[in-house]
């Protein structure tokens, strides 16, 4: 069973996930450079951790960070829906499924969309850390026709 804290973070974890792990420098009139604290954004995954990418690519915390150090996926919106949080018994393994709405570029290619997901988490020395994220697109675009 969940607690109503763990509920909070395990619904937050992206918020959570970039609070302690990614900055911004620079300011007034400047132009902003993400700084990724690469201990802090491995410490949020367990050791086998995998993320399922929408184009069925498997990628790995280190693949994470090398994409978050360049500034990829640049996020302009997203807002993710939850449709179930449940846990074992013992509160220490928890799913989560929704939707995720998604306005962002990576390598400078459109990559928005809504997107089904699914992920795990178990909880270690009373820290949340994600096991697996799963993002399929839920629709492509139709063709134009003519194009």
């Amino acid at each position: 069973m969940l607690t109503p804290e763990d509920e909070d973070i395990l619904r937050n974890f992206d918020k959570y996930l970039a609070q302690t792990s990614l900055t911004k420098e620079g300011g007034a009139g400047k132009e902003y450079k993400r700084k990724v604290d690469r201990a802090a954004l491995m410490a949020a995954f367990t050791d086998g951790y995998v993320f399922l990418a929408p184009s069925g690519r498997s990628l790995n915390p280190d693949d994470l960070f090398e994409h978050a150090e360049v500034g990829d996926p640049e996020v302009d919106s997203k807002v993710t829906i939850i449709k179930e949080l449940r846990s074992d018994e013992t509160g220490d393994t928890a799913w989560m499924t929704g939707t995720i709405v998604l306005k962002a570029k990576m390598s400078g290619k459109d990559i928005s969309g809504t997107f089904s997901s699914s992920s795990v988490f178990v909880k270690r020395e009373g820290e949340w850390r994600q096991v697996l994220l799963h993002l399929s697109r839920d629709s492509v675009p139709a063709p134009t026709p003519g194009s």
